[in-house]
């Protein structure tokens, strides 16, 4: 009998399809469908579990998503953030159980936990030892040392699927500004658009392997 199948409710398409490979290496069978939990239709597929990334969502909206997804029939969600505190949620609502997924730490441990929320939802028959689809190709503190302060800021806030506007609006600053840190950080990083700079990101994060992307601008 196949797998029920599962959702992934991700920010950015690049961190959907490292999520979406993770899954499919512990589970090859499993459905995997990926939305962007920012916009999500008006009707969400039927599923056993959800991957969750709350980052950036108020809490009304978090709370709105989760009972959407248990009238879909979602009875466990994994819940992460983009490295941002966690906020403090139940271990029970709406009749689904949740697991918290640590993405700040190293893709590892990410990718472990991972395993055991798809082996406690079901998924898993016979867990194997953890091997990522991808190792870091670098850490987080060899990325800063190339991109300034307010450079990883912007780049993290793209990472985490902000327009360029809604950025400079989380950081107090002009659009125009904003523009002048990306082509800067394209430079620094030797890229020639967003979506790269966002892979080499994901990349320095060990959460990513390389994936072809049009990313939006607006």
């Amino acid at each position: 009998m196949m797998p029920e199948p599962i959702v992934v409710l991700e920010q950015h398409p690049i961190m959907a399809t490292a999520v979406e490979q993770m899954i499919l290496s512990y589970a090859p069978t499993v459905g995997v469908t990926t939305l962007q939990a920012s916009a999500l239709p008006d009707s969400l597929p039927r599923a056993a579990c959800a991957v969750f990334c709350v980052s950036g969502l108020p809490q009304e909206d978090i709370d709105g998503v989760l009972l959407r997804l248990s009238v879909a029939g979602v009875r466990h969600v994994a819940i992460h953030t983009m490295g941002e505190h966690l906020m403090d949620l139940p271990k029970k609502k709406h009749g689904m159980r949740f697991c918290y997924l640590p993405v700040g730490e190293t893709v590892q441990d990410f990718y472990q936990a991972l395993g055991g929320f798809l082996d406690t939802a079901g998924l898993v028959s016979n867990q194997k030892e953890p091997s990522p689809p991808s190792q870091a190709a670098a850490s987080c503190a060899a990325l800063s040392g190339v991109l300034t302060a307010r450079q990883m800021e912007v780049i993290e806030l793209l990472a985490k699927g902000l327009s360029q506007k809604r950025c400079a609006r989380a950081l107090g600053i002009s659009p125009n500004t904003v523009s002048s840190h990306i082509k800067d950080i394209h430079t620094r990083l030797g890229v020639s658009n967003t979506a790269q700079a966002v892979e080499v990101y994901f990349r320095h994060r060990g959460l990513f392997q390389t994936v072809n992307l049009a990313y939006d601008h607006g």
